[in-house]
């Protein structure tokens, strides 16, 4: 019996529909052909596709996009030990490394620390060909660091074994 043949569920041009695919002249597709990293953060929708954005543009659009970031570290990665500068004493029956409260500082520290476990377990394995970039402190850091806010933003997909596998390539092309 001869297999059925495929049929495309993708319309005419591959492009209509999707949202992350923005249509785009072949200029500007090609305009920062030479700076590959710069040209995949324009084509996953992270950088403005427009020829008319100006360089200060798009710095500008980076500059925002690095403290929506710095504002999601500072909000979901948890740090259970008080300031020192004695700012807010935090309410001990509560917010103690004993406490049941699932809700505590101290419950979201534990839990977030479960997940890096799980992550770290993967990262650890993380194309071992390749360890002389995967396997650098800075990369593991940052790889943990944005699977870690994912999961945190995303609770009702959690971490899945794989998802550092999806991660690595992105930041290769972001990268270089």
């Amino acid at each position: 019996m001869a297999p059925a043949p495929i049929e495309s569920t993708l319309p005419e041009s591959s492009s209509a529909g999707l949202p992350f695919v923005p249509e785009r002249s072949e200029a500007e597709n090609r305009r920062f052909k030479d700076l590959r990293s710069v040209q995949w953060r324009i084509n996953l929708g992270i950088l403005p596709s427009s020829s008319s954005s100006s360089i200060d543009d798009l710095r500008r659009v980076t500059a925002d996009s690095r403290r929506r970031y710095a504002g999601l570290r500072r909000r979901l990665l948890v740090d259970p030990h008080p300031k020192k500068d004695g700012s807010s004493s935090p309410d001990l029956s509560i917010d103690n490394p004993l406490s049941q409260n699932p809700d505590s500082t101290w419950g979201r520290f534990f839990r977030n620390a479960e997940l890096e476990k799980m992550v770290d377990q993967d990262l650890s394995r993380l194309y071992p060909e390749h360890g002389s970039y995967f396997q650098t402190p800075g990369c593991q850091g940052m790889l943990r660091r944005i699977l870690l806010l994912w999961c945190l933003r995303h609770p009702e997909c959690g971490y899945r074994q794989g998802m550092h596998e999806l991660l690595a390539p992105l930041i290769i092309c972001s990268s270089f």
